[in-house]
């Protein structure tokens, strides 16, 4: 799985970035077999790009290379545009489900096993998880998670907010953040309360004096583009998609 491409790309239409894009390898390894920050940064910066290009957003010519704080920058004709990427997901879910398959037991992990600022399991409590699942999960179409999934696309947020404040991060004329959601409330995705839940939320967040200007949420099937005048929410485009 080849990570290599050329500092700068530069493209010259939507036709030209679509072809491109949709040549491009954007496949992430299991965390067992090789995964890296940047395999996840690149699929998002990929998925996003497609997603403007496809809706029309996205002017020409435009060039875009990897980088460090933030992991892109885009450049257009009149302004640049940082791009910081993060995942929102629960870090005790993710080393669980690494262990369960260098166990070569790979399980099925429910999403009320990993709530907010919950005591860190030990080593024991871990493989007992894997050894001896529960029988059953949360129900679906309920929108009791939304409370918890807003809190934890809050907390990507304000990590990332912080990062952005120091000195060493580059500021650029328009500063974006784009998260996956990979958080432990799968459910709350179900419902559209959660974009006008996070809305509200984020009022506070914009009217702060450091913040990202726009605020990108992957949840897999939808982008939701969060701005300080209001959201949108649109369909991904998923080029990659057999």
């Amino acid at each position: 799985m080849s990570m290599a491409f050329p500092d700068w790309v530069t493209l010259k239409s939507k036709e030209e970035i679509l072809h491109y894009l949709k040549s491009q390898d954007i496949r992430v390894p299991q965390r067992t077999q090789g995964r890296t920050a940047k395999h996840c940064e690149r699929r998002g910066a990929f998925r996003l790009l497609a997603t403007l290009a496809t809706a029309d957003r996205l002017r020409y010519p435009m060039s875009f290379k990897p980088q460090d704080r933030p992991d892109f920058l885009l450049r257009f004709l009149s302004h640049d545009v940082g791009l910081e990427f993060t995942e929102a997901v629960s870090q005790e879910e993710a080393e669980i489900d690494a262990l369960a398959y260098r166990m070569n037991k790979p399980v099925l992990l429910f999403t009320d096993q990993f709530k907010r600022n919950m005591p860190k399991r030990t080593a024991a409590e871990r493989r007992q998880i894997i050894e001896t699942p529960p029988r059953g999960g949360p129900g679906w179409g309920d929108d009791r998670g939304v409370p918890e999934w807003v809190e934890w696309m809050m907390d990507s947020i304000q990590k990332k907010t912080a990062d952005f404040a120091k000195p060493d991060f580059d500021r650029h004329t328009e500063n974006w953040l784009v998260i996956h959601d990979n958080s432990p409330e799968p459910f709350a995705r179900d419902t559209p309360m959660r974009w006008t839940a996070l809305r509200a939320r984020l009022d506070c967040y914009f009217a702060t004096g450091c913040h990202y200007d726009t605020i990108f949420i992957d949840s897999e099937n939808e982008l939701a583009e969060f701005t300080p005048v209001g959201y949108t929410i649109q369909p991904v485009s998923d080029l990659w998609r057999p």
